[in-house]
């Protein structure tokens, strides 16, 4: 993973002076098969423009070398952003306690989500409140008596768990929305049970996207 960040400007820049800057900046730049040095191009207008792309570690403060970067350009420059989950250690490819720096919350390897029957299986290694977490469950889910009923497994300090929300008569015939259940903490999978079914069917789980 790592901070990613493109310069630009719509001038013919002193690329030696302005790279030289910045490779004196003292942070940790990784990956080198994807940096673009700092250089002028002809734009589409016949005019000289500037660009360079770098990486920094993620665990390097962002906010820090954004601002570095912005102050050694001129006001025309500019220097976009992005978090990348381009690996440059292939140890820490899912790798379940390996984090951005800037997370507080959030799955860092993609969770196991299994169903037999009504018996849904989840298992996740997940982020909270700045804490690495490890928990998996087992839970049956009762079929509505209603239409359908949607349930989301979350992920917090206490472990993972199920909320639930309200039955829904069926959405077509009454005009209404499927509920949200209410709750904190790091969705990791959510289930919609219906009631003219017996079964949970693969195409009723939703896995939380990864990376988010």
């Amino acid at each position: 993973m790592s901070h990613e960040l493109t310069i630009r400007d719509d001038n013919a820049l002193d690329t030696t002076t302005l790279t030289s800057d910045i490779d004196a900046l003292a942070y940790e730049r990784i990956l080198p098969d994807q940096t673009t040095e700092l250089a002028v191009r002809n734009g589409i207008d016949g005019d000289g423009d500037t660009y360079g792309r770098y990486h920094y570690s993620d665990t390097e403060p962002k906010a820090d070398i954004v601002a570095d970067i912005e102050a050694i350009l001129p006001e025309t420059g500019t220097v976009d952003y992005r978090h990348t989950w381009r690996e440059y250690d292939d140890t820490k490819t899912n790798d379940g306690t390996y984090y951005p720096s800037y997370w507080d919350s959030g799955l860092r390897a993609p969770p196991t989500v299994s169903d037999n029957g009504t018996t849904v299986s989840v298992s996740a290694e997940y982020l909270h409140g700045g804490t690495e977490y490890s928990d998996s469950l087992k839970t049956d889910l009762p079929i509505p008596s209603d239409y359908g009923q949607v349930h989301v497994t979350v992920a917090d300090d206490s472990g993972l768990s199920v909320v639930s929300s309200n039955e829904v008569p069926n959405p077509k015939e009454k005009d209404t929305e499927w509920p949200e259940p209410a709750f904190s903490g790091v969705e990791v999978a959510r289930v919609t049970m219906k009631s003219h079914i017996d079964r949970v069917p693969n195409g009723g789980i939703e896995v939380a996207e990864f990376p988010p």
